[in-house]
């Protein structure tokens, strides 16, 4: 996400947006730099919504995957910024609120018992930018003491998205039963650790059973997803399929958006004391651990996966000898400052962004209009991106780990983990999940004072992390959340957080953390309490017929047949 300071970002609305309170005019000349972040925001609309912002401005697309993709690739390829120079009114009067609780919301977990470290509570939020947002989240259940939850970030569109906020805990799930780490209980989906060889043998063992299925969860859904497994069905080869062909191609370019928009994706999976985080994109994962000594430390749980990581970029080079280095992982000429790979895209990992993993012939035999150039310059020898996920693993310790902070870059790029890690600190001090006037949970956390955070407006941590991440104090926030799309581009991106609260061990302290955690301000919940999560739902993860093959024989014949 674009970094700018709240008096910049306030310049950046549109002059022609209409405010009930009368607005104040500023006049700016400002140039619009590209994205530094790991992707660039790309500036359309899934083909499930529609823009709001104006059919003349500069950045409106239409809602057709045909012009996902095409502007796509004229964003990831422009070399010249954009110049803003226009009298902006900024609206006075934005209910904060109502925007930071729109898509947020509190759910009690469910646990075999109170000594189980299985998440307590579950706290998310999701505000856009996007018009409709790219980002999604969920959270399900493996079993009383398994918990999945899921923060997916896309780009180029919200189809890769939506398909793999949906499907990857049946994959996950369906990897661990195949590897026998799993077992079903029930005739629906939940699922227990069994007693199988890979349970009952070392922790190790374990460990590298369930990365195992992490990855191949995560190979699997992209190989279907670039390869058309969630596209709509190819017309068999006929002559009524022929003579109808206009109609078939619409069909062909609406549903080709899935596999060529993209989605960073980051899980993390609780199994009883055992805590995995995989992450394929730059997404984050961050831990709230409490020292001996009251303190609180952040620990990263995840690594982003951009080209200027030093493993990252070695593997790069390694994968494609004999191309040159700094077109493989380079900083566009005259653009900004971020790595990309192929100067073209700044994230390493993720699942979809198909013209950057197809055979050449494959992305050769698109149809125009999709895209004019049907490969990125300097594409050779693709793939060039991975969806194979880094994985990294945690034993939980009850009395020290309090809390999980998982969030797409639209937060971890305005707040450090450190940062992070303190505002939740903070928010469960003022929500009174502690004894007052003592520090007996939580511990001192100076950040709180040097940087002011506003702690006492939500009852919702993911929440009150997006309002300090916009600038906490509401004439701040309000400043960047007036600005409407397509503009609000440039001054925020899409936000989604979640927060989970493992249960606490009490016996240090005499503090049942457990207890308070739950029944923190949940009183003053602005919206029903959800209780427990949704299960896994395995049919997603039956196996699927790749339809991009088809898709293209039919393809070749309409072209004969013209």
């Amino acid at each position: 996400m674009l970094k700018l300071s709240i008096s910049a970002a306030a310049t950046r609305s549109a002059a022609t947006r209409a405010s009930a309170a009368t607005p104040r005019s500023i006049q700016v000349s400002a140039i619009r730099p590209a994205s530094s972040a790991s992707k660039p925001p790309v500036h359309n609309a899934s083909s499930t919504g529609s823009s709001t912002g104006s059919s003349t401005g500069r950045w409106f697309l239409p809602v057709t995957a045909i012009v996902a993709a095409g502007a796509a690739y004229k964003y990831y390829q422009q070399s010249e910024p954009i110049v803003i120079d226009t009298a902006t009114e900024i609206p006075a009067g934005v209910d904060i609120d109502s925007i930071l609780y729109a898509q947020s919301s509190i759910t009690t977990l469910a646990s075999a018992s109170n000594a189980s470290p299985a998440g307590l509570r579950l706290d998310s939020c999701t505000v856009g930018s996007n018009n409709p947002s790219e980002d999604r989240i969920a959270a399900l259940s493996l079993g009383p003491t398994s918990q999945l939850f899921i923060v997916v970030d896309g780009h180029g569109g919200g189809q890769c998205a939506q398909i793999v906020v949906d499907h990857i805990a049946p994959y996950i799930a369906q990897e661990l039963k195949n590897r026998g780490a799993v077992s079903t209980i029930t005739n629906g989906s939940w699922w227990w650790p069994t007693a199988s060889p890979a349970t009952t043998a070392s922790s190790a063992d374990r460990s590298q059973v369930v990365t195992e299925s992490i990855r191949a969860a995560f190979e699997r859904l992209d190989s279907d997803i670039i390869n058309g497994a969630f596209m709509a069905p190819a017309p068999k080869i006929s002559k009524a399929s022929l003579a109808d062909a206009e109609a078939h191609r619409q069909a062909f370019n609406a549903s080709i958006a899935s596999a060529v928009a993209g989605a960073c994706t980051l899980v993390a999976l609780v199994d009883g004391q055992d805590l995995f985080v995989s992450c394929a994109g730059d997404s984050k994962a961050i831990l709230g651990s409490r020292n001996e000594d009251g303190s609180f430390e952040a620990i990263d749980l995840s690594v982003e996966n951009r080209p200027n990581h030093p493993e990252e970029r070695e593997r790069i080079l390694g994968e494609h000898p004999g191309e040159d280095p700094d077109m493989l992982v380079g900083v566009r000429p005259n653009y900004d400052d971020s790595f990309r790979v192929l100067q073209y895209i700044a994230i390493s990992r993720a699942l979809g962004d198909a013209f950057l993993k197809w055979p050449l012939t494959t992305a050769q035999s698109l149809p125009e209009p999709l895209i004019k150039k049907k490969t990125v310059p300097h594409c050779v020898t693709p793939p060039y991106l991975t969806a194979t996920p880094l994985t990294t693993h945690r034993r939980i310790t009850a009395s020290k780990d309090l809390f999980m902070i998982l969030g797409t870059d639209g937060l971890t790029d305005e707040l450090s983990s450190k940062e992070a890690v303190s505002i939740v600190h903070g928010f469960m001090r003022v929500a009174q999940a502690v004894e007052k006037g003592t520090n007996r949970v939580w511990g001192k956390d100076p950040l709180t004072h040097q940087k002011g955070w506003v702690l006492d407006r939500d009852d919702n941590a993911a929440a009150c992390l997006v309002r300090n991440a916009f600038g906490g104090k509401d004439d701040a926030v309000s400043r960047i959340l007036s600005v409407e799309y397509p503009d609000s581009r440039d001054v925020r991106d899409d936000v989604s957080v979640q927060v989970v609260f493992f249960r606490g061990d009490a016996s240090s302290d005499g503090v049942h953390v457990d207890t308070l955690v739950e029944d923190a301000r949940l009183g003053a919940s602005r919206f029903p309490v959800k209780r427990g999560l949704d299960s896994v739902n395995l049919s997603l993860a039956q196996q699927k017929v790749a339809q991009l093959p088809k898709w293209l024989q039919w393809l070749e014949a309409s072209n004969s047949a013209k």
